[in-house]
């Protein structure tokens, strides 16, 4: 993938990355949240921590993406992918329990 020092980002570039780390943000979003759906006594209490772990990192990084409204100059975002930038007055509303992620977050990176 080329480096890209910041927007206006090219459609190729923008499909590369999506096509490498957002498909990965998603698909790793799904299986964790599949294997959590499992027994916990299935699974070592390291590994359910690591699991656990692993799907919040993945959903902030998902919500990031789709309602970050102001990106730095090299983050990629939803906006990106739409022509003239729209994607804000789009998205749906963000639902009160990825309020709640987005929050804790917030609050944490404060600390």
């Amino acid at each position: 993938m080329e480096i890209h020092s910041g927007r206006p980002f090219s459609a190729a570039f923008l499909f590369d990355y999506s096509s490498e780390h957002l498909c990965y943000e998603v698909e790793m979003f799904f299986e964790i949240g599949s294997a959590l759906k499992r027994p916990a006594a299935e699974r070592a209490m390291f590994i359910n921590n690591a699991l656990v772990e692993s799907f919040v990192i993945h959903l902030r990084n998902l919500v990031d993406f789709l309602y970050m409204d102001r990106p730095r100059p090299t983050d990629i975002v939803a906006n990106d992918y739409t022509t003239g930038g729209n994607w804000n007055e789009q998205r749906p509303p963000i639902s009160e329990n990825l309020e709640i992620a987005v929050d804790v977050r917030t609050k944490r990176s404060r600390i």
